[in-house]
């Protein structure tokens, strides 16, 4: 199996912005800026909002979102992302960086810096946990939030997707493909509704991004 925090701090480490994103040298700068519109629509972001990116790695996607909120809270499990990311948000006044695993996010709860947090972003960060810590991740979540705040769960691999997929893996990557996690969306959804989170969306990825190609996005509402 992977070793995924040994990855991490791999990436945060490389000097291409994407391969730190783990989005691979193949990500281009278009298809990011078309994740960030996908971001952006999926939350309504608006200036007076108050985001936690849980998992933002080394700080390339909140740089980018800065301009649409008032302020950004960016959390990662790797101490080696935090580092990079500390060095490369300096320069943006609303971005402040902690270090917490999402797996505990709870305990976040009732910090000054969280206070008038509304929005919540997980980019592509369930993959690389199991179904057990996913129940725990949304009940940490649900506990964290407010009534009314939305969470946008980005690239998601689409369990039904998946053969289709690792008919294009080459040999070489294939490993980690098999060892990320693949979701039913269905499955997803009753988890989601079981926790008590008042709606479930799952949302299509703009078909010029990769991904859209074998995952999915999803939206849930306090």
């Amino acid at each position: 199996m992977a070793d995924w925090l040994y990855l991490w701090n791999q990436k945060a480490n490389t000097e291409n912005y994407f391969t730190q994103t783990g989005r691979g040298n193949s990500f281009t700068m278009y298809q990011f800026l078309l994740y960030i519109q996908d971001v952006n629509n999926a939350l309504n972001l608006c200036k007076t909002d108050r985001l936690l990116d849980i998992g933002g790695g080394p700080g390339w996607v909140a740089m980018h979102l800065s301009p649409f909120v008032d302020s950004i809270i960016m959390t990662d499990f790797s101490v080696e992302m935090v580092e990079r990311a500390r060095g490369q948000v300096r320069a943006f006044g609303n971005i402040k960086i902690l270090q917490q695993d999402i797996i505990d996010i709870q305990k976040l709860t009732g910090l000054k810096i969280m206070q008038g947090v509304n929005k919540y972003l997980i980019g592509s960060v369930l993959q690389y946990l199991n179904k057990e810590d996913i129940i725990k991740v949304m009940q940490g979540l649900y506990y964290t939030m407010e009534y009314g705040n939305i969470c946008l769960f980005t690239h998601n691999p689409d369990l039904h997707k998946r053969p289709f997929h690792l008919a294009t893996v080459p040999p070489e990557s294939m490993q980690m493909e098999v060892d990320r996690l693949w979701f039913d969306p269905d499955e997803i959804y009753d988890i989601a509704m079981d926790i008590g989170f008042r709606i479930c969306k799952i949302l299509p990825i703009n078909p010029l991004i990769w991904q859209s190609g074998h995952m999915f996005d999803m939206v849930l509402t306090k």
